[in-house]
């Protein structure tokens, strides 16, 4: 065979070999392709079994909760029962308890109050929330502030407070703290369901991947810069 007859065979098998990769290029960039790049990031946890998450309980003062305990819906609830709850968290061993109460004020019932601050005690891990409300004629309208503590018995015997003001700072330009409260829930839901049952609902994305990363990121820093004006307000210096 001459040199000639060669080159042109060895250009078609060139040309042939550049056709095909150019097809299967063009197949793959399309919405077959990216379905199974998309799958290909769930096949590694087909084998592996569901975890079940159980060292999280959330425990909710819902309309049922109401109605099955007696507690009136224009009140505070009985206190004997946040009490009896704590009594028995620690009896199970819970390594941290968070109400998102406010109990600022004494009860009716001093001695369900004495009864709650025990079980606080006993239990030595309980987080309770403290209040964050305007100072009335400041001359910053909407910046001073003056925190509601919880009453005096039960914060003695916390093992920390919280402030619930924090998530409200989640806010900038088109989102709403609210809305990024539920975007938040969204990526916490989206991880849960790959790390724990091994895929999610639907298909992600690098892009849901980086935007949910560019969300965190602003939330740290939205979070980051409330706390530092809190400490700011409170001992006039930064934390930076």
């Amino acid at each position: 065979m001459s040199f000639a007859k060669k080159l042109l065979h060895l250009n078609k098998g060139g040309l042939i070999g550049a056709l095909l990769t150019t097809l299967v290029g063009l197949l793959l960039y399309g919405g077959f392709g990216l379905g199974l790049i998309y799958r290909s990031y769930d096949y590694p946890f087909g084998p592996r079994r569901s975890i079940t998450v159980d060292e999280v309980v959330l425990i909710y003062m819902d309309d049922e909760s109401h109605r099955e305990l007696n507690q009136p819906f224009e009140a505070p609830w009985d206190r004997s029962l946040h009490a009896r709850l704590l009594d028995r968290l620690t009896r199970e061993g819970c390594r941290a308890v968070v109400f998102d109460i406010v109990f600022a004020d004494p009860s009716q019932n001093s001695a369900t109050d004495e009864r709650l601050a025990s079980a606080i005690r006993a239990n030595g891990k309980v987080v309770l929330a403290a209040d964050a409300v305007p100072v009335i004629g400041s001359e910053k309208i909407g910046e001073a502030k003056r925190l509601i503590y919880p009453f005096e018995p039960f914060k003695e015997n916390a093992a920390a407070l919280g402030l619930d003001e924090v998530s409200a700072s989640w806010k900038w330009k088109k989102m709403s703290a609210a809305n990024a409260a539920k975007k938040l829930d969204e990526y916490v839901s989206l991880r849960g369901a790959i790390a724990h049952r091994g895929a999610a609902a639907t298909a992600v994305t690098k892009l849901h991947a980086t935007g949910f990363f560019s969300f965190v990121k602003r939330l740290v820093a939205k979070t980051g810069g409330k706390v530092n004006k809190h400490v700011m307000g409170a001992t006039g210096k930064s934390l930076w």
